[in-house]
């Protein structure tokens, strides 16, 4: 990712953070799909600010 523009990395940050947070709220996730999305949303809350 290095050499890549700061506003592409904050978009593909904030398409991927709409992916994690529409499957961690959705009302026909699966207890996996439930889960993984939980996981995924606190991996991206430890990554973000680097």
């Amino acid at each position: 990712m290095k050499g890549t523009p700061a506003h592409i990395l904050a978009q593909c940050g904030i398409d991927a953070f709409t992916h994690l947070s529409e499957a961690y709220l959705s009302r026909s996730a699966s207890p996996l799909i439930y889960a993984l999305s939980s996981i995924g949303l606190a991996l991206f809350v430890e990554a973000w600010p680097n």
